[in-house]
């Protein structure tokens, strides 16, 4: 064991992964109780070298054990050979894993003198891959097991279902114009659904009685995880409004574009249907490419199945010594946040955006650039002690490359946001650094109701004589990573995952040809185990997608729009280019990539000056594709819950359907409180969001891009991120296959880019930093020093943590804010004094009173 030890700093893969030393122990068949040097054999010892070797818990070995033992040495290769094509360019496969897949394919292992017991090591993970699933985090909550018989779609999921439906709307829409917002999320319906459903299991009758020439009853039994899951599927769907509650609040009040005829309810629910279920045909249509697949992970669904495991899985493994159960462990970890989250919710406001350093020198618009955190780049080795300012709850989940990537964007970012606000380029210097915010050549907020006729068009005369758009040094960067996003992102995907998209066509055409199923074209657990039930046709989905083309055309050419239905058409196109794309790295790294600036600047190419066409054409291009991959989503959730495919398709519609109906009702009630959407608003339904819609509206539909980032506009040069991100991801491309065990290889330049949106305001590094080291300490430090700790309690830490924030905002919101209340103290006011809450800008503007070309030239029309 001594020559081991020594092997394992050096610097090849396979001497430090494959541990091929005669002396080594390997678990192997129970008629041996020795190695074949005749060395007796300690079962501990076994069970921690199959635990290190493969990344494994034993449990999940005894699982798999009996079955993979039995598999032929042709029957290993040929499951091997497929999990590398299908993994050697995976970053969630464990390299230590991959490394001894490829040693013992290539051959030279046949040589060893204990092959055998390498053998036998290969049987259990070709039986893990087979059988249950490569990755250790879906491995951790994930069961591999299925009991077909256990009821799914039951009155109570349709009864519970209905109800948070109906209530999720209506106070997620209600809120969501107020600031702060307040949003119910999935997790708090499955907090709250479980005692209700145990409740209806003990009162409900049994009695059975016919229906539809079936014997049907009330309450089946047990209230159990796949219906706790159903409903939750369905409220994911029906707690959020379809995007066109934006377009309808823009286009309905006076302040904005003030079209009355769009306060219509047919158009409200005919453009508001249409969308939501174009996005569900896509998704249907898509599976093959971004369901079923097993590197299609789906990260962020993991925390949901660890919150359902936590409530139904009634085994209790000690986990490094810790023996409570997840029951347990969640409720403790849910009130210890509930109550901690009160001080920097709330109490004490400094400790959520604790910018201690610019209370040195409030009024020094230097320190404020470095180290500010609401209008700086945040530079703080200590930001917050808020866990949702730094996305705790994410970090816990997503794999720590797809966070350290985020945060190397962020870190490339703040150079250049610094260097163009300080050496003044594009005039930036006479802005605040950081702002999303549209400025005037006068340094003012540039007051779009300047340029609009009374009809909410351009008016060129006025246009010329007011000012060309102005942004800030941030928001620069902003569009320039968003321009570099996209092409990169496809760039990517066709370096990284071609094989996968080519293997997903092939395997459609198969399938659809020979009448299969799709996911008996996949071979692994749970597509094998979801095979036996009946599958959604490609037809259904297809036919569904029509009828809501069609319902938007109706839509569209019915009412007043000043739109054609080449915006749908249009908006599809650019569905079907990216979705599947989005898909696959959303799935891989649980980054999901948004689509609006593209969409914006497309559709503002496409429909100059028509502000409203523009809008449509974003609905369809950006909200089908997020609704899509939304709804694949959930239909990752049912594949890992093995829930019928036809019962998912059922709630979803149903789901969409409730939800385009209350929200619509609950917006047109929103539009009759008094001076809705106004700053002045008493009891703050300001809608924030709703204003930056309504300008970015103006500066990309009105406007068009083609005025700002066209030949001769002001920020032509910004165009050249397109190529730049085209290019980016191909040297590491390279790079990773040259040196596949290094840290290239988990490098994705999508995700930098991402990182690179970060910047804006309330959104610094300080919101990045943090979870670098929280994600580090669970997804590296604990994940590899106590494995069973962590496939225990990670992704339950992580809901408990993530449910009981919302919640108890919500609870402030009542006892705190809207009763006047909250303190007024020094750490409640404090992070907004200075230069860091002001946004203090480098330069004046000159005397002349305005930047750039003189008012009245006609220069930038």
């Amino acid at each position: 064991m001594s020559d081991v030890k020594k092997d394992e700093h050096k610097d090849s893969a396979v001497v430090n992964v494959l541990h091929t030393d005669a002396s080594r122990e390997y678990p192997i068949d129970d008629k041996h109780d020795f190695d074949l040097d005749g060395t007796p054999r300690d079962g501990e010892v076994h069970k921690r070298a199959i635990e290190s070797d493969l990344v494994v818990l034993s449990q999940d070995v005894d699982a798999v054990y009996d079955r993979a033992i039995l598999l032929s040495t042709d029957e290993v290769t040929e499951i091997l050979e497929a999990a590398w094509m299908e993994h050697h360019d995976d970053p969630n496969f464990p390299a230590a894993v991959r490394a001894k897949i490829e040693y013992f394919l290539s051959g030279d292992a046949s040589t060893l003198e204990n092959y055998d017991l390498l053998l036998e090591e290969m049987k259990i993970e070709a039986g893990l891959i087979r059988f249950s699933s490569p990755y250790p985090e879906v491995r951790a909550v994930v069961a591999c097991v299925d009991d077909f018989d256990m009821p799914a779609s039951t009155f109570r999921v349709w009864f519970m279902g209905t109800f948070w439906c109906g209530l999720g709307t209506f106070i997620n829409q209600f809120f969501s114009i107020r600031q702060p917002a307040f949003q119910l999320t999935v997790n708090e319906v499955q907090l709250l659904s479980y005692p209700f459903g145990k409740l209806l299991e003990r009162f409900l009758p049994t009695k059975r009685f016919p229906l539809f020439g079936y014997s049907a009853t009330l309450n089946p039994g047990p209230f159990n995880e796949k219906e706790h899951m159903l409903l939750t599927i369905m409220a994911n769907v029906g707690m959020f409004a379809p995007y066109t509650m934006n377009v309808l609040i823009v286009q309905q009040l006076p302040i904005f574009y003030d079209q009355a005829w769009s306060a219509d309810f047919g158009y409200q629910i005919l453009t508001g249907l249409s969308i939501q279920l174009i996005g569900m045909g896509f998704a249907g249509m898509c599976r093959r490419f971004i369901v079923y697949p097993e590197h299609c992970i789906w990260l962020l669904n993991l925390a949901t199945i660890a919150l359902n495991k936590s409530f139904h899985d009634s085994t209790n493994v000690v986990a490094n010594g810790w023996k409570i159960s997840r029951m347990k462990f969640f409720l403790i970890a849910f009130c210890a946040m509930f109550v901690y989250f009160w001080f920097p919710g709330g109490l004490f406001e400094a400790m959520s955006y604790f910018n201690w350093i610019t209370w040195i020198a409030p009024k020094s618009v230097i320190v404020m650039a470095i180290f500010g955190q609401i209008s700086g780049l945040g530079f703080n080795p200590i930001p917050t002690f808020d866990w949702n300012i730094f996305y705790g709850s994410t970090v816990m989940v997503l794999p720590f490359f797809s966070t350290f990537n985020q945060f190397l964007g962020t870190l490339i970012a703040a150079p250049i946001i610094l260097g163009f606000w300080y050496g003044n380029v594009w005039d930036t210097g006479y802005f605040p650094m950081v702002s999303n915010r549209i400025f005037a050549n006068t340094g003012a907020r540039y007051n779009v109701s300047m340029i609009l006729t009374d009809d909410k068009q351009l008016d060129h005369a006025k246009y010329s004589a007011y000012s060309e758009p102005y942004m800030a040094a941030s928001n620069l960067v902003l569009y320039g990573a968003f321009f570099a996003l996209y092409s990169a992102t496809i760039a990517h995907t066709i370096l990284y995952h071609r094989k996968e998209i080519s293997n997903g066509f092939k395997l459609a055409y198969k399938s659809i040809r020979a009448g299969e199923k799709g996911t008996a074209s996949f071979k692994d657990y749970h597509s094998q185990a979801m095979s036996k039930y009946a599958e959604v046709p490609e037809w259904a989905y297809l036919i569904l997608t029509v009828f809501a083309v069609v319902i938007g055309c109706i839509a569209l050419t019915v009412y007043p729009t000043n739109s054609s239905v080449s915006c749908i058409f249009f908006g599809i196109f650019l569905c079907i280019i990216l979705v599947i794309p989005l898909g696959i790295i959303t799935a891989i790294t649980g980054v999901q990539v948004t689509l609006n600036v593209f969409a914006e600047f497309i559709g503002g190419v496409i429909y100059p000056e028509n502000a409203l066409a523009m809008n449509y054409f974003k609905s369809y291009g950006v909200m089908t594709t997020m609704n899509a991959l939304a709804f694949a989503q959930d239909l990752k959730l049912a594949h890992y819950l093995k829930i019928g495919q036809r019962y998912t398709f059922a709630v979803q519609v149903y789901g969409a359907v409730i939800a385009c109906f209350i929200s619509t009702a609950i917006l047109n009630w929103q539009m009759t409180i008094p001076e809705v959407c106004e700053v002045q608003q008493k009891d703050h339904f300001i809608c924030n969001g709703e204003n930056t819609f309504f300008t970015a509206t103006v500066f990309w539909g009105t406007l068009g891009p083609k005025r700002v980032f066209g030949a001769g506009g002001i920020y032509t040069g910004l165009m050249y991120c397109f190529l730049m991100g085209a290019v980016a991801p191909i040297p590491f491309y390279f790079m990773a296959k040259k040196w596949p065990t290094s840290v290239l290889a988990k490098t994705h330049v999508p995700v930098i880019i991402y990182g690179m949106l970060t910047y804006g305001p309330y959104s610094t590094m300080a919101n990045v930093w943090p979870g670098v080291v929280v994600g580090y300490f669970f997804q590296v430090y604990i994940k590899k020093r106590y494995l069973a700790w962590w496939s225990k309690y990670n992704y339950v830490l992580a809901t408990a943590f993530g449910a009981a924030i919302p919640l108890c905002g919500i609870f402030l919101f009542v006892a705190l804010f809207n009763t006047g209340l909250q303190p007024v103290w020094w750490g409640n006011s404090i992070l907004y004094d200075g230069c860091d809450a002001a946004g203090c800008r480098r330069l004046e503007v000159p005397e002349i009173g305005y930047i750039g070309e003189a008012p009245g030239s006609g220069a930038w029309d």
